[in-house]
């Protein structure tokens, strides 16, 4: 047989960073391969703000995923529907002054929106014994399930996957 049929070839499982986000996502995995786990690293005082260190995916020891809520975006969105109610209930207005009730009910759906539970999927990968995260931006839950859903597959496969309830 030949050497290079036995070399097992690489597949990326997921990619969770697309490369252009990459400076506003340092500290995080960037994406899974069958063979290495990429992870943005901040640099300091360099031309470019973040390096790319591959981790071997054989030294993964556990994948943790957990469901969060998103606070900071909750208790905005309670700030905004507090003023908006405030308003209501003890504001006045001036005779002739007219109001815009419809960007009224546009802010107040979106404050509820936020108030109302913003998730977010968080993974912790450990390899050799440090703990490395991702974690999807707060309004990205539902866009980034598929994405997560194929990578918890792959590591339930692998025997990696410790789940958390929320």
């Amino acid at each position: 047989m030949d050497a290079m049929q036995n070399i097992e070839e690489e597949q990326r499982i997921v990619t969770l960073v697309l490369p252009e986000d990459y400076a506003r996502n340092a500290g995080q995995i960037a994406s899974l391969s069958t063979h290495e786990i990429l992870y943005i690293r901040r640099k300091e005082l360099s031309l470019k703000p973040f390096e790319l260190i591959p981790l071997p995916a054989s030294h993964c020891s556990s994948i943790q995923y957990e469901q969060r809520l998103a606070v900071i975006p909750m208790v905005l969105g309670g700030i905004l529907v507090f003023l908006l109610l405030g308003l209501f209930i003890f504001g006045s207005v001036d005779a002739g002054t007219s109001i815009r009730w419809g960007a009224v009910a546009l802010a107040m759906i979106y404050g509820l929106n936020m108030l109302l539970g913003v998730k977010r999927h968080r993974l912790t990968f450990v390899v050799d014994g440090k703990r490395y995260r991702w974690q999807s931006k707060a309004g990205d839950f539902k866009y980034k399930t598929a994405v997560v859903q194929r990578l918890l597959a792959y590591a339930h496969e692998r025997g990696l996957l410790h789940t958390v309830r929320a």
